[in-house]
């Protein structure tokens, strides 16, 4: 038994979301570990909430900010740590964390609480909601306006 695979894919054509797509590929180049843990949530019809287990770290230790559509977020601790442990399995290393973040995303609120570091997101209403045309074919014809 042979699968077909289309020639001409059944989906829309992106235009002008070149940018969108160089920052997914440069994403996808990018890889990185799976340190720290994290997960993505929908919160509401417009928010977004990053959650990422930064267990160890203090909010001095923790910076963020957002560069070409994406979200860094960054942890590296100041101070050498003189514990001496038995066993240490609370990982403390650095890490950077980038998340590619649509137009229109702004970050509403960053918070520190019991090791989960919750970043809130949210989409930003548009100022004009999408004007609708109507179409200026009329069977058939193509009628313009004249000024």
């Amino acid at each position: 038994m042979t699968s077909t695979t289309p020639t001409e894919p059944d989906r829309p054509f992106f235009v002008g979301f070149e940018n969108t797509a160089a920052s997914a590929a440069n994403a996808r180049r990018k890889g990185g570990s799976n340190y720290p843990p994290y997960n993505i949530e929908r919160t509401g019809d417009d928010g977004i909430r990053i959650t990422i287990a930064v267990a160890g770290f203090g909010e001095d230790d923790l910076s963020f900010s957002v560069d070409n559509g994406q979200l860094i977020v960054s942890g590296k601790k100041e101070t050498e740590d003189s514990t001496d442990y038995i066993y240490q399995g609370i990982a403390a290393r650095q890490f950077v964390r980038a998340f590619v973040i649509a137009e229109g995303i702004v970050i509403d609120d960053v918070i520190l609480d019991n090791g989960l570091l919750l970043i809130e997101l949210k989409r930003e209403k548009q100022a004009e909601e999408i004007q609708k045309h109507e179409s200026p074919v009329q069977n058939n014809v193509i009628e313009f306006e004249t000024t």
